[in-house]
């Protein structure tokens, strides 16, 4: 028997063709044909007067592209008319033998609020609908990192309130095929209470955006922390790249969407049990007060467990003994850990505590005045390593305890020991390429877009050479799915951070690919290597990466020309007997070219000769250009700016904007 049809899915195409196969196969007479389509309706739990309905994403509150032709659609019963009603404006259609219509209707200028109807047997009502700019905002975990993750943002979170802002978050969906629809999500107001749980770079590019464009703004996040740049791409991509039999295989294996998700929920808990079941710290109460820990290990925290040579995933345990004061036991202690990949349970003197609350970057724990003893007290910590580096990956001033009294280091001496460590068999997004631009992008290229901001590349660091090309193609076949050729897209350069593999330079590779992949016309570049953290990979700082984006598309796609939305911009790279001149564009006060630090001189730039051996060099300002020299480099013939892992530049425009990174040859001009 058929499968049964899904108005979440896109089996549209599939179904059709098998009931067509079957029909021939059969050699059906009308009569029966139409018995067969009713018993297959029917099958699939529709009755002959089945609602219609709508994709999950329409809801009220949400935002409506304007200036563009509106293209909605839906399900209801084979040969239902549909009507649609929006701002005085209606158009009717048919639900087609698949149970499927679309309607169009006419472009509508900035405005609202307005009521959306559907209506068919049923009807559907959207309230407080608005015609804006609507801009995909999409990536991995620095675009997710929510409001509520943030101190400064907590702390003034009155400030994010806007009813002309409307926001939806996409839900994570790995699936084999182009959806059609999403899982259920909504559109909501921008208000404090709704905005906490909203991805903080969106938030704060919406907030900034929109008083400058005075038009409504809608916010759509589908992103998905530690995903790669393939996991986004089309199958098309891969098509053109030889890999598509591979990718294609790969797909089969998820099935059905919801069975494999429930399937890798059941396999990943499963892991987790077995590790936990094995751990002979679990069995043999490695977290307890006074427990012998002289066979174990010494550490300096904070460490990662790939520091300390352990590479496989499970349990590893961190104990460690302060002394407290009468003064420190007066009221309770707050444990701060930084970071830590992937998860841990923290106990005191034996006690478990409660699951952390996030804040910066800091996983926090609350330790009740009950627990505390005047003297030794013992922290005990295991951390079950799911993937990545694992352990602890934040700044040692993050580690701390802080009692009523004083605080308390934590980044200092602590002993551990392997607990269990198990293959984890679970297999996520990034096994599946193309698997999340069908689930989460593929549903919303029905509905046109302003813009996209894309904030990724983390997760390709080791395979940088290959990500211009990934992310160039990535762009022109969302493009083409969005049916829109010069659909702008801005993208986040990574920030300065420093991998823990240091001898690959990683970061700065990537950086360069980002850069050589936004040479496409409608792409613009955010460079943040002077607003990230070079010891954490999720920066805190959301406020100028959104800043930055917002200032992007004011002049690239708004047409605020006169704006200075962009660093300082190399012009020309010649030689002046034995310096190197590095020309910039300036052609206004806010262009003008500063050395931002206390030092007052040039820092970053470096010089080759014709062997490539880069030297640091010697740079003084000249109005718009910098001059450059090298004592080890007799006659300069390359210059490169910024490329490090974590750069000591500082050439910036009176505007605030930082010089991009950049390699330049004098004989090929810039």
């Amino acid at each position: 028997m058929l499968g049964c049809y899904k108005t979440y899915r896109s089996d549209v195409g599939f179904i059709k063709a098998s009931i067509l196969n079957s029909l021939h196969v059969l050699m059906l007479n009308r009569f029966q044909l139409a018995a067969a389509l009713l018993f297959f309706f029917m099958s699939c739990g529709y009755s002959t007067y089945a609602n219609i309905t709508v994709p999950s994403f329409y809801t009220s509150n949400m935002v409506l592209q304007r200036d563009k032709a509106i293209n909605l659609y839906g399900w209801a019963t084979p040969g239902e008319k549909i009507k649609v009603k929006l701002a005085g404006k209606e158009a009717t259609t048919t639900a087609n033998v698949s149970g499927q219509w679309k309607i169009t209707l006419p472009s509508f200028p900035a405005g609202g609020p307005y009521q959306l109807e559907f209506a068919g047997r049923n009807k559907i009502v959207l309230n407080d609908v608005l015609m804006g700019d609507v801009w995909f905002c999409s990536g991995q975990s620095n675009m997710v990192w929510k409001l509520s993750w943030l101190a400064r943002e907590k702390e003034n979170i009155e400030q994010f309130s806007n009813t002309n802002i409307r926001i939806i978050t996409i839900p994570d969906a790995i699936t084999s095929v182009k959806e059609t629809n999403t899982k259920p999500t909504s559109w909501k107001t921008f208000t404090r209470e709704n905005v906490l749980d909203f991805s903080a770079v969106a938030a704060h590019f919406g907030k900034l955006l929109q008083p400058e464009i005075n038009v409504p703004v809608g916010l759509i996040v589908s992103a998905w922390g530690g995903t790669d740049i393939e996991m986004w791409m089309t199958e098309d991509a891969f098509q053109k790249s030889g890999k598509h039999q591979a990718v294609l295989k790969k797909l089969s294996e998820i099935g059905d969407a919801d069975v494999f998700e429930k399937n890798s929920k059941l396999a990943a808990q499963k892991w987790e049990d077995t590790t936990n079941r094995f751990d002979p710290g679990i069995l043999n109460n490695w977290n307890a007060k006074g427990m012998n820990d002289n066979d174990w290990k010494p550490v300096q925290l904070p460490s990662t467990l790939r520091d300390l040579g352990i590479n496989e995933p499970g349990n590893v345990w961190f104990r460690k003994t302060i002394s407290l004061t009468a003064a420190d036991t007066v009221s309770g202690l707050l444990i701060s850990l930084g970071s830590v990949g992937t998860n841990a349970d923290v106990y005191f003197n034996g006690n478990k505590l409660a699951k952390p609350f996030s804040l910066s970057g800091n996983n926090l724990y609350n330790v009740p005045a009950s627990s505390l003893f005047v003297g030794e007290n013992t922290i005990a910590i295991k951390v079950l390593r799911r993937w990545g580096v694992g352990g602890f990956i934040g700044k040692p001033e993050q580690m701390f305890a802080a009692t009523a009294a004083r605080t308390i280091s934590l980044a200092d001496s602590w002993k551990y020991k392997i607990g269990f460590l198990d293959p984890n068999p679970s297999r996520g997004p990034n096994y599946f390429p193309t698997s999340l631009f069908n689930g989460m992008v593929h549903p919303l290229t029905s509905v046109p877009v302003k813009g996209v901001i894309w904030y990724q590349g983390e997760n390709n660091t080791n395979r940088s050479a290959e990500y211009a090309w990934n992310l160039q193609s990535l762009i022109k076949d969302w493009r083409r799915y969005w049916n829109d050729p010069q659909l702008p897209f801005l993208v986040v350069q990574l920030p300065n951070y420093i991998d823990e593999d240091t001898a690959k330079h990683y970061w700065k590779n990537m950086r360069a690919a980002q850069q050589e992949a936004t040479s496409f016309p409608a792409v613009g570049l955010v460079v943040t290597y002077d607003i990230g953290d070079s010891t954490n990979v999720h920066p805190v700082n959301k406020y100028d990466v959104g800043k930055r984006l917002s200032l992007l598309a004011r002049k690239m796609v708004y047409g605020q020309n006169n704006l200075v939305a962009e660093g300082p911009k190399v012009s020309k790279v010649y030689a002046q007997g034995e310096l190197l001149v590095v020309q910039f564009d300036v052609t206004q006060k806010e262009e003008q070219l500063v050395a931002v630090d206390k030092y007052g001189y040039v820092k970053g730039f470096e010089l080759a000769g014709a062997d490539k051996h880069f030297y640091p060099a010697t740079a003084e300002m000249a109005g718009d250009k910098i001059m450059l020299s090298a004592r080890q480099v007799s006659k300069p013939v390359s210059v490169r700016y910024a490329w490090a892992e974590n750069p000591d530049a500082n050439l910036f425009n009176v505007a605030g904007l930082p010089a991009a990174p950049f390699v330049a040859d004098i004989r090929n001009g810039n």
